[in-house]
């Protein structure tokens, strides 16, 4: 007999993980049918944006600092939460199982007693707002949890910036609501081949794969810039938001737009004048090279099998 095929669950536990023992995770709990009640996004600017917390959002974090703390005194094992981020409708920490836990303590058991305790003060204190759920009194959050699980030499630290962004996610998630939205069975290419996008999908209606090759003389500046978009990109995975190929295939359908693109005269045309711009904005000169001086300086390596990364 065939076994059905295995659906996508964020909440599934990774299969033969001892989740009694010492490790570090990442958990990210959702609210109730992702009720806002933990907190709102406040801010001017994707800088300065922020979560502040409801009087129920400072109590679900100190309860998680307290669960550690009460996990350790009960069972002998230490645990410690190295960082976490509340966000309006979900909230992310990071736990550190520093010594074996008890067979009949799994990290469940802790993610459960912090959930139920939260429950708990919802409806037995007036001032956290329970009027926003059902008279039937149901959980804060919803069932389970995801958890991700540290393999990697640097992955703690990718862990903490990506908490740290979520709120400047978030505003510009609210103020430029089309530039994030998910597309899902987005038709693109002469095939009309099915694509799940995100953001300005027009710009690939008529996507075309090409062979790029990146400079190899790239300065210390642009091969930052690639770090940081690879490390953009990368972070998609860290709580199960995208699949792997999902992430690869839209670098390789990015890279296929850009060498369309350098193969565009206009396009080109129109970066050689920006950078035209640019070079008389910042050094006084007001009159424009010609396409070829422009084309000489700053684009030397462009051509139809090779393209330079700017």
């Amino acid at each position: 007999m065939e076994k059905a095929p295995v659906k996508h669950n964020r909440l599934r536990r990774m299969e033969k993980h001892d989740y009694t023992a010492a490790c570090i995770y990442l958990i990210t709990v959702t609210t109730a049918d992702r009720k806002r009640v933990l907190g709102s996004l406040v801010g001017d600017s994707p800088d300065t944006a922020r979560i502040e917390s409801t009087a129920l959002g400072e109590y679900v974090t100190e309860a998680f600092r307290k669960i550690a703390a009460e996990t350790t005194k009960k069972t002998g094992c230490r645990v410690q939460v190295l960082h976490y981020q509340i966000m309006p409708d979900y909230f992310h920490g990071i736990i550190y199982v520093r010594d074996t836990l008890p067979a009949d303590y799994a990290l469940g058991k802790i993610i459960a007693a912090w959930k139920s305790d939260c429950t708990h003060a919802l409806w037995s204190d007036s001032s956290f707002c329970a009027q926003n759920f059902s008279s039937e009194k149901p959980s804060l959050f919803s069932s389970g949890f995801n958890d991700r699980i540290l393999f990697r030499k640097g992955q703690l630290q990718t862990w903490i910036t990506y908490l740290k962004d979520n709120p400047r996610r978030l505003w510009l998630k609210k103020h430029f609501p089309n530039r994030l939205r998910k597309t899902y069975d987005f038709a693109a290419g002469k095939k009309g081949n099915q694509y799940t996008a995100v953001g300005n999908t027009f710009l690939v209606t008529y996507p075309e794969r090409l062979q790029v090759r990146c400079h190899r003389k790239l300065t210390e500046h642009q091969n930052e810039i690639l770090r940081r978009g690879y490390e953009y990109g990368h972070n998609r995975l860290i709580v199960g938001y995208h699949w792997y190929t999902d992430i690869e295939a839209t670098r390789q359908l990015a890279a296929a737009l850009v060498a369309r693109l350098h193969a565009n005269p206009d396009f080109l045309d129109m970066i050689a004048a920006a950078r035209a711009e640019y070079v008389g904005v910042t050094t006084g000169v007001t009159s424009w090279p010609s396409f070829s001086v422009l084309l000489a300086l700053f684009a030397p390596s462009l051509s139809s099998r090779r393209y330079a990364c700017y």
